[in-house]
């Protein structure tokens, strides 16, 4: 069973539904899988996945919408579901779905794949599946720190942003992909400004500036220590605003293109070790709530550190810090 639409619809397809003539009309629902035309992983056996690069064997060409039955014969029966195939169902089905839609309904197709690749892209690039597992790193007691590889990885999200060719049909989530960039970009900016690599070099942690080889003053040392500490917890106030960010993003996704996206998985949460005196653990929702909604909810840097403090959640108590 092909989709005819992009997969948050079921107006057009090739299958038989057996509805409950009961139960009133609800929201469609989600059963459309996307499965790859050549395998995206050595181990299948499909096609030569050499001949394409990473970004070739997820893109648009290289994928094809079915139902999740269709999906599990497709993986099960390379023999029968070769490559050719499969490009030959994908091209018939496309031509049947063009037969059937009107202009209107084409153009906002196309709009919603584009949005679709997008956010499958977006969400590959920032490692969304390891986010917590990089949030208790960013959020560690011993002071922010994440990976190399990670951090080269959101060093591409803004640029990546920004050269993107929006279809400008759903707004509000085109400027929530800004709304991230942003917050982003002065979470990277702050952390960098006092980060060192580990001897290893496979790690940037948050230099311990005020440590000194010189004896100092106790007022001066206490003053190096409070800046230390404003800074991490600036750091982590803003992990804090690109996950609220993210989570709003989701919602919008869901709104406009996907309404199962991510259902399964749940909303984005950040993990905090040794919270408190009991040393606990502490999961947070970091998200957007009420008037902060809005179509640009992050205000920029500068207001931020003022306005972090009227958020559902933020690292330190006193905000004349």
């Amino acid at each position: 069973m092909l989709w005819g639409r992009s997969g948050n619809r079921c107006a057009i397809y090739r299958c038989e539904l057996i509805a409950d003539p009961f139960v009133p009309a609800d929201d469609p629902s989600v059963v459309g899988d996307m499965a790859h035309i050549i395998a995206r992983k050595p181990g299948f056996t499909r096609g030569n996945y050499d001949e394409l690069s990473e970004d070739q064997r997820e893109a648009y060409g290289n994928r094809i919408l079915v139902c999740k039955v269709d999906h599990k014969k497709i993986d099960d029966q390379p023999a029968y579901f070769t490559v050719e195939k499969l490009h030959e169902i994908k091209t018939s089905h496309e031509q049947w779905v063009r037969g059937q839609l009107s202009d209107a309904e084409l153009n906002r197709q196309r709009d919603e794949e584009v949005y679709a690749a997008y956010v499958e892209d977006f969400m590959a690039l920032i490692e969304v599946e390891r986010w917590t597992a990089h949030g208790t790193w960013i959020c560690s007691p011993d002071g922010p720190e994440m990976s190399r590889e990670y951090h080269d990885a959101l060093q591409k999200v803004g640029p990546w942003v920004i050269s993107r060719l929006w279809p400008r049909r759903y707004v509000d989530l085109e400027n929530a992909f800004v709304n991230f960039r942003d917050v982003l970009s002065d979470l990277l900016g702050t952390f960098n400004r006092h980060a060192e690599f580990t001897p290893d070099r496979e790690h940037l942690m948050t230099s311990r500036f005020y440590r000194s080889c010189e004896w100092l003053e106790q007022a001066h040392y206490d003053e190096k220590v409070k800046r230390y500490e404003e800074h991490t917890a600036l750091v982590e106030d803003l992990f804090f605003e690109l996950t609220r960010s993210l989570n709003y993003m989701c919602d919008l996704v869901r709104k406009n293109v996907i309404p199962s996206f991510p259902v399964r998985e749940g909303a984005v949460l950040v993990e905090r070790d040794h919270v408190g005196f009991d040393m606990r653990i502490e999961h947070t929702r970091p998200e957007y709530r009420g008037d902060q909604r809005t179509l640009h909810p992050y205000p920029g840097l500068d207001a931020f550190k003022k306005e972090r403090y009227s958020r559902d959640f933020y690292v330190r108590t006193h905000p004349d810090w």
